[in-house]
């Protein structure tokens, strides 16, 4: 049966069947040497005399055991021999009347098998009677008639599997190929086969299972005992999760596993009894996945409707398979220790303390899932690797018929991938710890479920109760093996999220907590008070600003600029503390739409808040740092109110900045951009497949959404650049104020050419704009970005206002010009926040942006330095030139940042 061509069945002519069928005759005759009716004569003999001799009674056993082994081998041999007799036929173009021939004799030789196969059960269900009431038990002295009676079971249930599988498989390969040679006429034979199957194999399997079951149940639980199941919790051991192996010796652990296989094996045949009276399960799986609702829907339904209680869950999974009786066996005391310790009114069952039952599940799943990976699953694995070959060459032979018949198309084309599929299914059909797990986790989801209703009017200890439920659900993702994994996780969450009504009452909660945490830090003194940079960030800012120094451009990386190092106020990082919170929890969620609710209904209105109370903040904010314009040195910086007025807006410039750049990677990551698709489709949906449009639902006014926090991280962007034009026209308006008295004074003394002395009517300015500039460049070391466009903004509009100064005087002394050259670098530098002189000679300029160019072209212009003021009036003319022959005349002379009517006026001044 394992040839690679077993799944085409038994076929062969006519004469080699006759002749087979008079050997395998003689082999089934009661006087015949190894005969099933030979040894049933010598184990009733034997079970007579050996009723108080326990010894004697397992030797009958291993014999019968290896008599019916023997006739195992001869069945396989018997279908090779045919199977290879078949090919020889058809490359002899067998024909039509052979092919009847060799159908009677094949439906002949099967109901002698099954024949065999029935009287074998009711020996087998004699001896299972005879021995219990003989006072075996399950292990301790009986654990070797235990394993001598699950052996004679096993080899039995193989025998009798290998022959229904025959029968399956031949059955219908004898109606396809009847049908092919001779229409529909050869069909009732098969039909007939087919009845025959569950009809005398049926009442086979009726006689043993329920004999068969209840043994192997108290075998189970005898072995478990002598095992020492379950595993004690010993706290005080060094791992803290106690010992993961039982107790008991070798023996009592290898009957454990037997039992258990000895249980597989008994509901692998009542699936084959089930394939052989309809379809078989893989078929009727796929029938209901075509008649099977969508799947939003169906995420609809599980949101609205109560999922099954564990009682009704496991009593269905009885019915499927035999991991989940084992299950329920290996898990029963478990489940009562569970049960003892956190209901009723034990004083550890506490409302307000579900952390208790929580780490009790998951120390107990971890000891016991350890040894049931190690000791019992192999076993398991065995019978699952013989299930696998078993189904996936009654699937072939399947669909081969079903395409023979003109049923499917394109049936014999996905027969590997399906293959692969079934076997990865098996693996976690047969996960005997994932069986045991499942047990366990449904009891503690009662628990959490019964502890949610009680918790209803308690919105502390509720939250509490769903922190822990989804705490379990994390564990259980990181401890248990993918097989496992697959079967448990999401049975805490479907509690949590058990109708509509849990739903909302969930989102109500976290709206509070996190609504209280939002009052508390709008309600402090300094909410955009700015966070200090670790010690090793300000290392790694340091180590760049000195590679970027060192390099060849002299220019940093904007990428490398741009990246945010830590929330930058108490208010940002509280805001993104939150969500990153509710993001871990709602993580779990396994609904699509549910997540997508909780992210509408709770991070996004969350972050609005936090923009909001940003636009509110900004106006109070540059109120009080202009107040507190000027700035101390840093000696007396430290808690002053001007210090403390410009931390709090650099906070809140920082924030911003942050907040951006948390949405953009927020964007980025599959959950969102999963929820951002169905956000969309949503969206087209209610308006009937038309064109997304810019309604304030998160679509841009060009088409779709780039991500899903789209119009947040546009309003942050908004924001930043509303602060930084604010911020950029209070430190300009402060500057030039506090310069009034400098520009009053003219430029009409005559100081020396060389001399670097500065009026002092400008030094106390300069001293100002460098500590505020110096200041806000040290702040937003967080975001570089925004330092570079207030740098390049305040440049701009410096040399504007310098500009607009010197057109409005009508002369200049020579020396004036010459000390005005001179300020306007110091300016310059005291606008940048630099503190090196005005000529440090080997220093570079790193862009234009840096530079005041209108202020130089000007100075150009009265200085006549290089310029021929004659030319340029002539080309300008007196104003009825046309402005754009102008532009071009400016443009050509290398003054085109200057406007003609400013260079009319600059070149109508006085030369010095």
């Amino acid at each position: 049966r394992d040839s690679s061509d077993g799944a085409e069945g038994v076929r062969a002519s006519g004469t080699h069947v006759t002749a087979r069928m008079k050997s395998f005759d003689d082999l089934f005759q009661p006087g015949s040497h190894g005969g099933y009716a030979k040894a049933r004569e010598v184990l009733a003999k034997e079970l007579e005399k050996a009723k108080n001799a326990r010894d004697e009674k397992v030797l009958a056993l291993e014999r019968l055991r290896k008599k019916h082994e023997s006739i195992v081998s001869r069945l396989e041999a018997l279908a090779s021999e045919a199977r290879a007799e078949l090919k020889r036929a058809e490359k002899n173009n067998t024909t039509k009347a052979s092919f009847e021939v060799g159908a009677k004799d094949r439906e002949t030789e099967r109901k002698a098998i099954i024949g065999v196969l029935e009287s074998e059960g009711k020996a087998f269900a004699k001896a299972c009677n005879e021995y219990q009431g003989s006072g075996s038990g399950g292990g301790g002295g009986g654990g070797s008639g235990s394993k001598a009676l699950v052996h004679l079971f096993l080899s039995t249930a193989d025998a009798a599997y290998r022959a229904c599988e025959l029968c399956q498989d031949d059955g219908d390969v004898d109606g396809d190929r009847k049908r092919g040679a001779a229409g529909e006429s050869g069909s009732s034979a098969s039909s007939a086969l087919q009845q025959l199957l569950p009809e005398r194999f049926g009442k086979w399997l009726q006689s043993v299972e329920e004999t068969a079951l209840d043994m192997f149940k108290v075998m189970l639980e005898t072995a478990m005992k002598h095992t020492g199941w379950p595993i004690p919790d010993d706290k005080r051991s060094s791992s803290g999760g106690g010992s993961s192996v039982p107790s008991g010796d070798d023996e009592d652990l290898e009957l454990m596993a037997l039992t258990i296989e000895g249980i597989l094996a008994l509901f692998d045949l009542r699936t084959l009894l089930l394939q052989g009276k309809g379809k078989p399960r893989e078929e009727e799986e796929e029938d209901g996945a075509d008649a099977q609702e969508p799947k939003e829907q169906e995420e609809d339904k599980k949101t609205k409707s109560t999922t099954t209680t564990t009682t009704t869950t496991t009593r269905e999974g009885d019915k499927r398979d035999g991991e989940c009786v084992v299950g329920r066996i290996l898990s029963g005391p478990i489940v009562e220790r569970f049960k003892f310790h956190f209901t009723g009114q034990r004083p550890t069952n506490r409302l307000d303390r579900p952390q208790w039952y929580v780490a009790w599940g998951l120390r107990c799943l971890s000891r016991h899932l350890s040894f049931l990976r190690a000791r019992v699953q192999p076993t398991v694995t065995r019978r699952a690797a013989r299930r696998r070959r078993a189904h996936a060459r009654i699937i072939k032979v399947r669909r081969r018929r079903i395409h023979m018949s003109g049923g499917g198309g394109g049936g014999g084309g996905g027969s590997d991938g399906n293959d692969g599929g079934s076997e990865e299914e098996d693996n976690r059909r047969l996960s005997i710890s994932a069986a045991v797990g499942l047990c366990v986790i449904d009891e503690i989801a009662a628990k959490v479920d019964h502890d949610l209703e009680q918790a209803k009017d308690l919105p502390g200890i509720y939250r509490q109760i769903v922190d822990q439920g989804l705490l379990l659900e994390r564990k259980l993702k990181v401890d248990l093996k993918r097989d496992e994994l697959v079967r448990i996780k999401g049975r805490i969450m479907d509690k949590i999220i058990k109708d509509e009504d849990r739903i909302r009452l969930w989102i109500s909660v976290e709206k509070n907590f996190a609504n209280q945490d939002l009052k508390a830090i709008r309600a402090s003194d300094r909410p955009w008070m700015p966070l200090g940079l670790r010690e090793e960030e300000e290392e790694q800012m340091q180590q760049k600003s000195s590679s970027s120094q060192g390099g060849a451009s002299g220019r940093q990386n904007p990428e490398a600029t741009t990246r945010v190092v830590a929330p930058a106020s108490e208010c940002a990082a509280t805001t993104v503390s939150l969500i990153q919170e509710f993001q871990q929890r709602f993580s779990q969620l396994t609904n699509k739409r549910v997540r997508l609710r909780f992210a509408e209904e709770i991070e996004k209105p969350l972050l609005r808040l936090f923009l909001a109370f940003s636009l509110e903040s900004l106006p109070s904010l540059l109120k009080s740092a202009k107040r507190a314009r000027d700035l101390p040195d840093e000696k007396q910086a430290q808690g002053s109110a001007a210090t403390v007025a410009w931390d709090d807006l650099m906070g809140w410039m920082c924030s911003i900045s942050y907040m951006e750049g948390r949405l953009r990677a927020w964007g980025d990551r599959p959950t969102y951009i999963m929820l951002n698709e169905m956000q969309q489709q949503r969206q087209q949906a209610s308006r009937g497949g038309g064109e997304l449009d810019g309604n304030g639902d998160g679509v841009g006014g060009g088409g779709s959404v780039s991500s899903f926090w789209d119009v947040e991280e546009k309003e942050a962007a908004e924001l930043g650049e509303r602060g930084i034009f604010d911020l950029v026209e209070m430190m300009t308006d402060i500057s030039w104020r506090q310069m009034r008295p400098w520009r009053s004074l003219g430029h009409h003394e005559e100081l020396g050419a060389n001399s670097t002395q500065v009026s002092a009517s400008l030094s106390s300015a300069l001293l100002q704009m460098r500590r505020r500039s110096a200041h806000v460049r040290r702040s937003l070391q967080r975001s570089k970005t925004h330092w570079r466009a207030i740098e390049t903004r305040l440049v701009a509009m410096l040399d504007k206002s310098l500009l607009q100064y010197m057109v409005s005087l009508k002369s200049w002394s020579g020396f004036g010009l010459k000390r005005l050259e001179a300020e306007v670098g110091l300016i310059r530098k005291a606008v940048l926040g630099d503190d090196q002189p005005s000529r440090g000679g080997d220093r570079k300029e790193p862009d234009s942006t840096r530079q005041l160019v209108r202020t130089e072209a000007g100075l150009r212009i009265l200085q006549r330095r290089n310029v021929d003021v004659a030319q340029l009036r002539m080309q300008l003319g007196d104003g009825t030139v046309n402005e754009d022959q102008a532009r071009n005349a400016l443009n050509s002379l290398g003054f085109g940042v200057l406007k003609v009517d400013e260079v009319r006026r600059l070149c109508a001044t006085s030369p010095p």
